[in-house]
């Protein structure tokens, strides 16, 4: 499989859409660029790992209120930006707490 080079005009507006908090699953969908990628392209400039990596613990309320945005459809990059914390430490949680999604 051939990898597609990115133009410098991808390069700056993806990594615009990123610092703008906007969900890498829909920087990725509109770039038709994997979401790996899009990682890939943010860390490189520097922008992406910038988590709070203390192993703080998670407050009630945290987890309350994490619950109910996952179960609302809210993307776990979105939450995971919103509490500082890495995607990974998110999943954790819901998966712990056997938290699901409602399904319409």
């Amino acid at each position: 499989m051939k990898c597609r080079k990115y133009t410098p005009d991808e390069v700056e507006k993806i990594l615009s859409d990123y610092r703008d908090g906007v969900p890498v699953k829909e920087i990725s969908e509109k770039f038709g660029r994997s979401v790996h990628s899009v990682y890939y392209l943010a860390s490189a400039a520097g922008l992406a790992g910038n988590v709070d990596r203390t192993n703080r613990a998670y407050s009630t309320a945290e987890i309350k209120d994490i619950a109910k945005l996952y179960t609302r459809g809210v993307d776990v990059s979105e939450i995971a930006r919103k509490y500082n914390r890495t995607t990974v430490s998110i999943y954790g949680i819901i998966n712990r707490m056997k938290i699901r999604r409602y399904e319409a």
